[in-house]
């Protein structure tokens, strides 16, 4: 094992590379129509030393002879995957074709909160295209690490025993080893501060209009409303064109259907005028996992429903705070000890100071996790021949 290694990913570095050469639809496509794909793949580039590429919409192409040539490994940042309405034909036969060492990091099952695995499986099984995917991981992925025991499980029910229970990779994004602890005194004086609300910034990790329904659109409007008194962040990650276009700093271009559409799903109770003034203001979409964030460091509390919107926050070194509402956020939440919050209680809440008195976290919990982890992880890239980066082995020293 050599840091002269050469280990190529399949998505970005991090970033959506020459970003000036694409239109809006094509920087969606680049990220996989979801920013937050670019923690989680930059995290992957942390974790191992040597040389890297990366293949993909932004990278050098699939068929690039030039990715290919001395490789050692090949790495894919895989998100949810496992789930009954996939389809990963073409994924998976580009994986099939890949002959050197296949790792997967971070790999997920969808579900609805409370899902039984058994049953998330059962309708798995019943998508042929998910059971090809599995069917290559099974034959070709030398490590597969597994978001929480929920994708654990399924995965021993689509017979894919091998798995390392992990989490999300982003979790060692920032490099200090007592993260939590700092987590943890932050939260406590933002909870138990004597200075007005108004004063905490806030970045709000929010959901896509269109998937504001019930109880979520009642928590959104509330966390939206507290985030334009505080002119905090509103991080959209995986919005439809035609908002992206809209709220990209020229709100002027959104139709007044679709201004009325984003106004009744956010804010219906907002006057419409101070509510397109307070998008513009403060609406981020990011396609550098860098920038974002460094735009995060300034906040004070981000929170809402995105998991890695909040993990881009404590890369930064600030709280952020996960609201859970379903299988996928809940088993990241408890597997990495990150500060989370029923969605009640935001909504019950006057003033931001109430819902971090019903934040869970547990600082040391999470340090000592991150760090057992981070051990695990390296173990498992040297037992491969993978060279662990030098911040890898940092956090797990």
């Amino acid at each position: 094992m050599t840091n002269d290694q050469k280990t190529a990913f399949l998505g970005t570095p991090g970033f959506v590379q020459d970003p000036g050469r694409f239109g809006n639809a094509d920087l969606l496509k680049a990220v996989g129509a979801n920013s937050g794909n670019l923690l989680f793949q930059y995290a992957a580039t942390r974790l191992i030393g040597g040389t890297l590429e990366h293949v993909g919409f932004s990278g050098k192409g699939y068929g690039d002879a030039t990715v290919f040539r001395g490789l050692d490994f090949f790495v894919f940042p895989a998100a949810n995957h496992l789930k009954a309405d996939g389809e990963w034909d073409l994924l998976t036969k580009f994986l099939k074709s890949i002959r050197v060492p296949l790792i997967i990091l971070g790999l997920g099952a969808q579900a609805d909160r409370g899902a039984d695995p058994k049953a998330t499986a059962a309708s798995i099984r019943e998508n042929q295209s998910v059971m090809d995917f599995v069917q290559m991981l099974k034959d070709k992925a030398q490590l597969i690490t597994v978001r929480g025991p929920f994708t654990e499980a399924v995965c021993h029910e689509l017979g894919l025993s091998a798995v390392l229970r992990l989490g999300c990779q982003s979790q060692f994004l920032n490099a200090d080893r007592d993260l939590g602890a700092a987590t943890a005194t932050r939260l406590s004086e933002l909870a138990n501060s004597d200075a007005p609300a108004r004063l905490a910034r806030l970045a709000l990790t929010a959901s896509a209009p269109n998937e504001l329904h019930g109880w979520r659109a009642e928590l959104e409007e509330k966390l939206f409303g507290w985030t334009a008194e505080s002119d905090g962040i509103y991080l959209q990650q995986s919005c439809e064109e035609w908002f992206f276009d809209g709220a990209e700093g020229h709100l002027a271009d959104l139709s007044s259907s679709n201004l009325a559409y984003a106004h009744r799903h956010i804010a219906p109770h907002m006057e419409r005028k101070a509510f397109a003034e307070k998008l513009k203001a403060t609406f981020r979409i990011y396609f550098d996992a860098r920038r974002w964030i460094d735009d995060l460091a300034p906040v004070d509390l981000a929170i809402g429903t995105r998991i890695h919107g909040n993990m881009a926050a404590l890369a930064a070194s600030r709280p952020g705070v996960l609201v859970v509402h379903d299988a996928r956020v809940t088993e990241l939440a408890e597997e990495m000890h990150v500060p989370r919050v029923d969605g009640q209680s935001v909504i019950d809440a006057t003033d931001h100071r109430q819902v971090l008195k019903s934040v869970e976290f547990d600082g040391a919990a999470f340090d000592a996790t991150r760090r057992r982890k981070a051990g695990m992880l390296a173990d498992a890239f040297s037992k491969l021949g993978v060279p662990p980066s030098d911040h890898l082995r940092h956090l797990a020293a």
